[in-house]
């Protein structure tokens, strides 16, 4: 696996924290060759990179045991270097009431985790980017697409988005 960022990529993240989707962690499993230097590369470019529990919670939910689980587990710290974004009240009685309505009927489905990086988002919005490859969660009615990078495999093209909040008028 090759990964490609786009051009601005390294330009537009310096001194932002990058938050960090399940997908991440999940790729980052399944093909560390290529995500550990270039997680290594952000973080060299000043980039911080975060994520929040739920994330966590979902990447390691149904390992197969505790051994599993730890290595799981090890993986996350060794990425964020333990900073796991603390989730506070204001995110649940502020934003994602705000999101429930800005998504409409695009909501469906979008589960709880999404919603709570959607609400970091908007309480972060000004030094604070997501990496996902989960558009879909993120509508474009409240996110914008900043930057991309493309994972390149064999037969297959894979594409991450790196979203900003903006705030749209109605």
């Amino acid at each position: 696996m090759q990964i490609i960022p786009a051009p601005n990529f390294f330009q537009i993240l310096p001194y932002k924290h990058l938050l960090l989707d399940t997908s991440v962690l999940i790729d980052t499993s399944l093909h560390p060759a290529a995500w550990t230097p270039f997680l290594a590369r952000c973080k060299e470019q000043r980039i911080t990179l975060v994520t929040i529990r739920p994330v966590e919670v979902e990447f390691c939910n149904g390992a197969e045991s505790s051994e599993k689980l730890n290595t799981k587990r090890e993986l996350v710290k060794n990425i964020v270097d333990d900073f796991i974004l603390p989730i506070n009240s204001c995110i649940f009685e502020k934003y994602l009431p705000s999101l429930v309505a800005k998504y409409g009927q695009y909501g469906r489905g979008i589960s709880l985790t999404d919603y709570i990086l959607a609400g970091c988002l908007m309480q972060h919005a000004r030094d604070m980017l997501l990496l996902t490859k989960n558009p879909s969660d993120f509508p474009s009615a409240c996110f914008q697409l900043e930057s991309h990078i493309l994972l390149s495999q064999f037969r297959t093209l894979q594409c991450y988005g790196i979203y900003a909040y903006v705030e749209k008028p109605n």
